[in-house]
Formats: structure tokens, C-alpha cells, sequence
């Protein structure tokens, strides 16, 4: 079935290509076909094959012909055939690491200014508060690109990390998941009082986003109410931008979603920011 397919549609076909079977021995095919997840789909289909293949032995040692040939499962595995932990690790810690240091570095932004008394200086400045809140993430961006070129490079050169994709459309993607970052940490700035409590909720907000962004734990594996949480975190889609770019080869139409939802969530927290920003001005 092409991995395109809806997850609905491929349980339909399953069920249909399964109707017909009724011994007790194809139990789990059919079991494989009714699991809202894919995950455990293929753990039982790999099942009930094997329980057929047992079957036709055991009928063909009490001298009758099997009903089927055994099947045989053969798993191939996609852009990582070796099976190679850090090729599917290092480009996540792209995103792990970035959002850890991003997030922290303007999480203590303006709390750094009112603890040094220079607030005062923002609030008599005509800036407005979208421009403060932009002026505060730009020059943060160019450092983010500094850190994810460093672990790209040292993953191709020391962990032979594949590139298929484009790297130009990978860079330009990257720039709606750091500037997402940079403005959560200025959420966090107008929130905490002193950098030690910036720096504890930034450190807070790490944990949730190795969890359920599919960095460690599958996420078609992850109950639903934990992906829908995730699909709130920066995280979880850029790890499937930069693998897809890393290890699929994908292409901009193919990654265009995730990045439409990057925008989404930097637009929201910008606003966010603004406002808390402005109620602390008065």
C-alpha cells in the first residue's frame, strides 16, 4: 500500500483483502486490520503470518498437503538499511539542541533588562511592540544557523549522516522553526521575574518536546490525545522537515505542510509575546 494512503483508507483495504478469512489462525491479520495505529498493525500482521506458516508445517508433518505456502516476511528498511542509530538521532538533535538553546537565550531577554535597569530605556524608545519582539529574535537567528550547521557537519563527517535532500531548502525552513523558538523564549521572558526562573522554564519545556515530538518514541505509536499535544510543540514538525530533507529526499511539496505550520505557531506566539510585553510596560 503507498505510505500516502490515509491511515483510514489503508485499514479499509485491509479489511476488504482480509473478508474473506475466517480461520482462527489468520486471527491477527485481522486483528492488524481493525488497530487505529500502524505501528502495532504490522507487529500483528508479522504475527499471523507466522501462525499461517506454522499451520502448513504442522499439517505437512501429519502427512497432509498445506493448505498455503508459508510466508515468508522479509522487512526492508527505508533510508536507513543499516539500521544506524545516529543516522536517525543526529538530524533530530538538529532540532532538540536548537530548541533548547534558542528558547533560553531570549527566555532571559528582558528579564536581563529589568534586572540591569535599562527597561526604562524600551519604554521611553518609539519602538512598537511587534518591532521590540522581532528585534529581540532577529540576531538570534544567525546563531541558530551557526549551531545547526555545526551538528549537520560533524554528523556527515563523523557519524556518516546522509544529506539527500536540498540543504538550501532545509536552511530556509529551519528559519520559521528557530524564530518559533526565539519568540516561545520571549513568552517566557515576560513571564519569569529573575533568569533563574527564565532559565527553569526553558529547561521545563525541554522535557515535553523530547517526549512526544517523536524525537525518542514513534509518534504513530503515541496515544491520540498526546499527538494532538504535539502537533502544538515546534519540535515535532520540524523533525519531520529535516529528516524528510536528511534521510527521504523530500521535496518542498512534501514537507509544505509542516512548514505552514511552523508560520502558524510563530505568528501566535509573536502576538503573545506583544501583548504580555505591553501589559508589563504598563
Amino acid at each position: 500500500l503507498p505510505g500516502t494512503l490515509p491511515e483510514a483508507e489503508i485499514h479499509a483495504r485491509l479489511l476488504e483483502a482480509l473478508g474473506e478469512l475466517s480461520d482462527i489462525d489468520y486471527l491477527p491479520l485481522r486483528l492488524a486490520a481493525k488497530l487505529g495505529r500502524k505501528a502495532f498493525a504490522a507487529a500483528f500482521f508479522a504475527a499471523g503470518a507466522r501462525s499461517l506458516e506454522l499451520r502448513a508445517l504442522r499439517q505437512a508433518t501429519r502427512g497432509q498437503a498445506p493448505l498455503a505456502e508459508p510466508l515468508v516476511i522479509e522487512p526492508t528498511t527505508w533510508y536507513n538499511p543499516g539500521l544506524k542509530t545516529a543516522i536517525y538521532v543526529v538530524p533530530g538533535l538538529v532540532g532538540v539542541i536548537l530548541t533548547m538553546t534558542m528558547i533560553m537565550f531570549t527566555a532571559m531577554a528582558v528579564v536581563r533588562e529589568r534586572e540591569r535597569g535599562t527597561l526604562e530605556q524600551l519604554i521611553v524608545s518609539p519602538v512598537g511592540r511587534v518591532e521590540l519582539v522581532v528585534g529581540k529574535i532577529l540576531p538570534y537567528i544567525a546563531i541558530g544557523y551557526v549551531q545547526m550547521s555545526l551538528i549537520l557537519l560533524v554528523g556527515r563527517l563523523i557519524f556518516d549522516v546522509p544529506l539527500a535532500g536540498s540543504l538550501p531548502l532545509l536552511y530556509a525552513l529551519a528559519s520559521a522553526f528557530i524564530a518559533a523558538n526565539l519568540a516561545l523564549g520571549m513568552v517566557f521572558s515576560t513571564i519569569a521575574k529573575t533568569q533563574q526562573q527564565a532559565m527553569q522554564m526553558s529547561f521545563f519545556f525541554l522535557l515535553p518536546n523530547i517526549l512526544l515530538s517523536g524525537f525518542i518514541f514513534p509518534f504513530e505509536g503515541m496515544p491520540h490525545p498526546a499527538q494532538w499535544l504535539a502537533q502544538v510543540l515546534p519540535l515535532t514538525h520540524f523533525l519531520r522537515v529535516v529528516r524528510g530533507i536528511t534521510l527521504k529526499g523530500a521535496l518542498w511539496s512534501e514537507v509544505q505542510p509542516e512548514f505552514f505550520q511552523l508560520l502558524l505557531i510563530l505568528g501566535v506566539l509573536i502576538a503573545v509575546s506583544a501583548a504580555r510585553f505591553s501589559k508589563k510596560l504598563g
